[in-house]
């Protein structure tokens, strides 16, 4: 049997002889087969190989192979077996992704077909049985003679044909993924991260990280370099220096704690979530002696657990500016301004990774001494950056401190920072990207760096605001409603549900991406993002997606459809409202 040019040929589109959508091959739909035999066969050839193996870069698979097995001794069982054979052909990824439906001519009366299901190719298993074609089958009918895939619903009177049946449930999503319903038309799914970490990424940074062709100790590069990090001073809203680094934000946390404190130095660690933990863990790695203030999940602490937890040893405060793990904002402003109240010499140290851009900070008013940023949040660009304010307070507690670094040394960083360059080899790609970011973000102040941070922090609060009036409408509840934070919002499900389901559906349906809880909250909370490149129409769709799961799985009592969308639509016109008399106001003035 010649079965020579088997092939993953072409996503199907919604319309006969749609190419547009053929970006995914086997996975993404059906095989097409390839009539002969045909008068003006030589020319049907050469179109077909045109349309499908040269521009799309597969084989095409001769219906006459398979007709030879058709009109033979071979039944659909025996082919079957036969496919069980080269299966791994078919599928290497998961199981029951093909379900072929074979028939004989003439044979089909009432749409009864054999449908044999091919389990993962590497465990052999196989399931036979029978079924009816369903409206939301597509296939490709062997016996409509064009070279061209001839996509139609499935009617009565069909012969061969080679169906994905319920494939839906296991596909991937991709750019141009589709989705399909048992009731619904076939959509194409666009996949949107609303994850707070990494976001969406600013097309403009793409763009300058695909031309960051440039070395590093070049005088090009330098000028790069040193506009990006008064930049970032700019974006930060400090006169001290801040610092870039080759490394998630763990590592500029990890750099604060190695290099402004020695073993046995008592510190104190604000905890409310995982990475309130991390401050811990970290100081701890590096011999600190540790106090901690640890509050449930979904809580922040108090000024006054704070004042008594302050020791006159304390050489350092470490803390969350927003707790993205329980999406709770902490209060930064109130624990600087009670160090200086209590004239501690403890140093304020902030992991601010996801409270940059969602939160109005004044880092030098306030007296925060370190700074912590991350690339993937607010800057709106790819994991591999982090970015580290240091006061000069900080500075002169770095000679006195003994614990080891050495990539992570930040006077090393500081020294080199003045000539262009850094210590050791320095992201260029994504500091071309930085500096893309950053200029989009002044561009939306006018110009003004500090103007364009105060519209992505605005944008943040209002999208959040939007989604909390959303989420309540539907009759949910906040995760720590008291002191919610704008980087995300957590979000409880109902009694009884796993918040993993809402996960799950929000991929699977719409290829919105979301976050589970973590750690002791997996399960039990899900966290929608708003921090960088997002928007109303984002916050509105991802809202009307939720309606969607709540309907369909959620079985919330008095749910209508509607009711969250016009929620956050009501909030979005309030603050715009709002906003445009200010900007009136301040224009009278």
């Amino acid at each position: 049997m010649r079965l020579h040019n088997l092939a993953h040929l072409a996503a199907i589109g919604t319309q006969p002889g749609c190419l547009n959508l053929c970006l995914h091959g086997f996975h993404g739909g059906a095989h097409v087969f390839r009539p002969e035999g045909l008068p003006g066969e030589r020319f049907l050839d050469q179109l077909f190989d045109l349309l499908f193996a040269r521009c799309l870069g597969h084989i095409a698979f001769d219906q006459r192979d398979l007709a030879e097995l058709f009109f033979g001794q071979l039944r659909a069982i025996a082919l079957g077996e036969l496919l069980d054979g080269f299966a791994p052909l078919l599928d290497q990824r998961g199981k029951n992704l093909l379900r072929l439906g074979i028939g004989e001519r003439l044979a089909l009366l009432d749409l009864f077909i054999l449908e044999r299901g091919l389990d993962h190719a590497q465990r052999g298993e196989t399931l036979g049985l029978a079924c009816f074609h369903r409206g939301d089958n597509i296939f490709f009918n062997l016996l409509h003679y064009t070279c061209l895939a001839h996509v139609a619903p499935v009617k009565k009177t069909c012969s061969w044909n080679v169906q994905t049946s319920n494939y839906r449930k296991k596909r991937d999503s991709g750019p141009l993924a589709t989705m399909n319903t048992e009731d619904s038309e076939t959509m194409i799914r666009k996949t949107r991260l609303f994850t707070p970490g990494p976001t969406p990424l600013l097309p403009a940074a793409q763009f300058a990280m695909a031309a960051a062709d440039i070395h590093h100790r070049t005088p090009e590069f330098r000028a790069l370099y040193l506009r990006v990090l008064e930049q970032l001073r700019a974006f930060v809203g400090t006169k001290n220096d801040v610092l870039l680094l080759a490394s998630s934000g763990t590592g500029a946390m990890e750099a604060a704690v190695s290099n402004l404190t020695s073993p046995g130095d008592r510190v104190l660690v604000l905890s409310a979530g995982k990475f309130g933990e991390r401050w811990e863990a970290l100081a701890k790695a590096f011999g600190c002696a540790v106090d901690v203030i640890k509050v449930p999940y979904g809580q922040t602490f108090s000024l006054d657990e704070v004042r008594k937890a302050l020791k006159t040893e304390t050489r350092a405060v470490l803390m969350q500016a927003t707790e993205s793990s329980t999406g709770v904002r902490h209060d930064v402003k109130g624990v600087a301004e009670l160090l200086k109240s209590a004239k501690s010499d403890a140093l304020l140290i902030v992991d601010a990774i996801t409270g940059l851009g969602t939160t109005h900070f004044d880092v030098d008013g306030w007296g925060v001494d370190v700074v912590i940023g991350g690339s993937q949040k607010a800057v709106m660009i790819p994991p591999g950056l982090s970015y580290i304010g240091v006061s000069q307070r900080a500075w002169e507690a770095m000679e006195t401190s003994l614990n080891p670094r050495y990539y992570f040394d930040l006077r090393k960083e500081r020294k080199n920072a003045k000539n262009g360059e850094s210590a050791y080899t320095p992201a260029v790609a994504l500091i071309a990207a930085l500096g893309a970011a950053l200029d989009y973000i002044a561009a939306q102040g006018g110009g003004d760096l500090a103007a364009g941070r105060k519209v992505l922090v605005d944008n943040a609060e209002t999208c959040a605001a939007m989604t909390r009036a959303a989420v309540e409408a539907l009759g949910l509840k906040l995760f720590g409603p008291d002191a919610p934070a704008a980087a995300a919002t957590a979000v409880l499900p109902p009694a009884g549900v796993d918040s993993g389901v809402i996960v799950k559906e929000l991929k699977s349906r719409f290829a919105a991406i979301i976050t589970n809880g973590q750690g002791e909250m997996k399960g039990q909370i899900f966290r929608i993002a708003h921090i960088g490149f997002f928007d109303y129409m984002d916050t509105i769709a991802i809202i009307g997606a939720l309606e969607q799961v709540a309907a369909s799985s959620l079985k919330l009592p008095g749910f209508e459809f509607g009711k969250a969308v016009a929620a956050a639509q009501k909030v979005y016109a309030e603050r715009t409202a709002k906003a445009a008399e200010t900007l009136e106001a301040v224009g009278a003035r």
